[in-house]
């Protein structure tokens, strides 16, 4: 995983943060997490290749699901040296992120992301996963600058971050594009997440964890960006 580095971020589990430190051990990995839920963070024996962020956490804002992330993931990408990264949360984990590293290698300029919770364009449109998100550092700044976000669609954290990304490259008309296909496929790549075994996938929202059985199916997740297209 040459010229690669793991961002971790967000809130923390210890399985998760043993897991990472027992199975990468040759690439830098950035840990960015709160001061105020993650304390014991500070006195854990992290090895060498982690370096540790701890931040006050900020206050909540109109979209604080997407906030608390976008925020935590800045301040991790402000120490990225490498040309590339994998942004993780901090409450999963998962195997084989070899497959990924060979994904950003064969398609470098896009947005790599898998298939949890990743949406049809005709129920969510603009819509990837945002639980693994790899890609040029670069394209991830891009992506957490979401300062001038479009406003005049209904976002969630997913579309929030992906129509973010696409404005900063290509300004306000895409919204509007008759070739979102096009755009979509220009731009991301999505896998099914089950090429990662073993992992586990958490959603707060619904209060549900997955080891190993994610279903795309039956979570009517998409597992390309192709598909995301394909009419019913």
């Amino acid at each position: 995983m040459n010229d690669i580095t793991m961002l971790i971020q967000g809130n923390l589990t210890e399985d998760a943060i043993k897991f990472y430190i027992e199975n990468y051990k040759n690439v830098p990995v950035i840990v960015s997490t709160w001061y105020e839920t993650n304390d014991w963070i500070c006195e854990y024996n992290l090895p060498k290749n982690f370096t540790l962020i701890i931040n006050k956490q900020p206050s909540n804002n109109v979209n604080s699901r997407a906030h608390l992330q976008i925020q935590s993931t800045l301040y991790g990408l402000t120490e990225i040296k490498t040309e590339f990264v994998i942004k993780l949360r901090g409450d999963e984990y998962y195997s084989n992120l070899e497959y990924v590293v060979n994904l950003i290698n064969e398609y470098p300029k896009h947005i790599t992301t898998n298939s949890v919770f990743a949406r049809k364009f005709k129920d969510f449109n603009w819509h990837v996963s945002d639980h693994l998100i790899a890609g040029l550092t670069s394209n991830l700044h891009l992506m957490f600058a979401v300062t001038d976000a479009p406003k005049n669609i209904s976002l969630n954290p997913e579309q929030l971050l992906t129509t973010t990304f696409l404005q900063n490259k290509y300004g306000l008309d895409f919204i509007n594009s008759t070739e979102p296909e096009t755009i979509m496929k220009e731009n991301f790549i999505i896998f099914d997440v089950n090429y990662l075994k073993p992992y586990k996938i958490v959603s707060n929202s619904d209060k549900k964890i997955w080891l190993n059985n994610f279903n795309n199916q039956e979570n009517n997740c998409i597992i390309s960006v192709e598909e995301m297209f394909y009419k019913d």
